[in-house]
């Protein structure tokens, strides 16, 4: 192009993460396999598809999760499976 200054690039913000709790009450002060969590904070549902990384510091294990309805840009919910699921 002109001047050859190359492609012009614009990236989307961070998500930022505001709060992580069980789905079914704000009260529950632990999850189990099984639940739903709801994530909540700004920039949550970016273009394309949106996945959750849950990742043990310990183990270096690390399962994605796609939410489990639409993602809206201020929360998502994302299922935990069982150990049955």
């Amino acid at each position: 192009g002109a001047d050859d200054r190359g492609p012009m690039a614009v990236a989307a913000p961070f998500a930022n993460i505001v709060s992580v709790q069980a789905a079914q009450s704000e009260l529950l002060p632990a999850l189990r396999l099984g639940d739903d969590v709801r994530i909540r904070g700004t920039n949550l549902g970016g273009q394309g598809t949106v996945v959750v990384l849950f990742e043990n510091a310990r183990s270096g294990e690390a399962i994605e999760l796609i939410p489990s309805a639409p993602a809206s840009a201020t929360e998502l919910t994302v299922h935990i499976p069982s150990i049955a699921e």
